[in-house]
């Protein structure tokens, strides 16, 4: 009777001990419906930039700029299509195209209302 008691802890021990090394593996999933409306997403060459920490008005994620980025199907450009660019150094690279295409004309940082600063600020923190 001991050694079973004995074991059940060990088994309780070990348990305790792999939930605590992979919280993640045992988190509970919670029960939500699926989202039916489309996510709106800033042009993919403002997206690019991001990506490669480069600076990017903030009226890109104002209301104004992500309408006139869906308006435009800036974000349809293929990411597998690559464009050769030359570097400062002058060296040659590929770059997606969806980086290289600028057809939008922001409105600088300084200009912004502070409503549209609000509503850049939390959709470009959310794109983060």
């Amino acid at each position: 009777a001991q050694l079973q008691c004995q074991c059940k802890d060990e088994d309780v021990q070990a348990l305790q001990e792999e939930h605590k090394r992979h919280k993640s593996k045992f988190m509970p999933i919670p029960n939500v419906l699926v989202p039916m409306e489309s996510i709106i997403m800033a042009a993919q060459a403002v997206l690019c930039k991001l990506k490669n920490h480069q600076f990017i008005e903030m009226w890109y994620w104002t209301n104004d700029g992500l309408d006139v980025a869906d308006h435009l199907k800036v974000n349809n450009v293929d990411d597998c299509l690559l464009s050769l660019i030359t570097t400062a150094e002058g060296l040659p690279m590929f770059v997606p195209s969806a980086s290289t295409h600028n057809k939008l004309d922001p409105i600088p940082d300084k200009d912004l209302t502070f409503e549209q600063f609000g509503q850049a600020s939390i959709q470009m923190v959310a794109t983060m």
